[in-house]
């Protein structure tokens, strides 16, 4: 044989060959175990299915991320807004993807998602949503969203009250409902001031409440 690339011609057992005389064709061959191989337009991919725990985790993550700022858009939420968002449902797989990228989270939502079990009990509960992801394996969960709440301490709510029980019961049950974001907005210096009926009552942080957070 014989080719002369110059002129794209080849000499094979005395034949001359020219370009019009040739097809390349490419052909997949799938019988390689582990891997898969598509053709197309001249193009042969290979690609490796091996199973790897850190994309699949990595995966796993970034979906639960989406779904988290989605759930965050939905409830009308702007991203100053300090709102902590929990998972429940899911295994221990799960648990360990959100652990292993948790840098994920804290980078776009400035705080990790972490585990139900880590909420606060009186944590005012914004929404919920259910979601399934995963490729490999399914993780079917729930996320939600909540505020941090106030924990006010009665002897001493009594005392700001000026000893009225009823007054207190209403402040508790008014700080109840509210997260502590808003809470945090009736701040006048070092008290946070409640009104109701007619009566101003002023709260401190570390003294008649506490920001209940874990």
């Amino acid at each position: 044989t014989q080719s002369t690339w110059g002129t794209r011609t080849l000499t094979l057992n005395g034949a001359s060959l020219g370009p019009e005389d040739l097809e390349i064709a490419f052909a997949a061959d799938n019988s390689r175990p582990g891997f898969t191989a598509l053709a197309d337009a001249g193009l042969v991919v290979l690609v490796d299915l091996t199973f790897d725990p850190v994309l699949e985790a990595t995966g796993i993550a970034r979906d639960v991320l989406a779904r988290a700022q989605k759930l965050r858009k939905s409830l009308g939420l702007d991203m100053e807004d300090r709102v902590d968002i929990y998972w429940t449902g899911a295994g221990p797989e799960f648990a360990a993807a959100l652990a292993a990228n948790e840098a994920v989270f804290v980078e776009r939502l400035g705080r990790p998602v972490v585990a139900k079990t880590a909420q606060p009990q009186r944590a005012i509960v914004l929404g919920t949503e259910e979601h399934s992801v995963g490729t490999v394996v399914k993780h079917k969960f729930t996320l939600e969203v909540t505020a941090p709440s106030v924990a006010l301490k009665a002897p001493e709510l009594l005392a700001a009250c000026g000893g009225d029980a009823a007054l207190a019961d209403k402040v508790a049950a008014f700080v109840a409902t509210v997260a502590y974001s808003r809470f945090a907005a009736m701040n006048k210096g070092d008290e946070y001031v409640v009104k109701i009926d007619g009566s101003v009552v002023k709260l401190r942080e570390g003294v008649e409440f506490e920001k209940e957070v874990k």
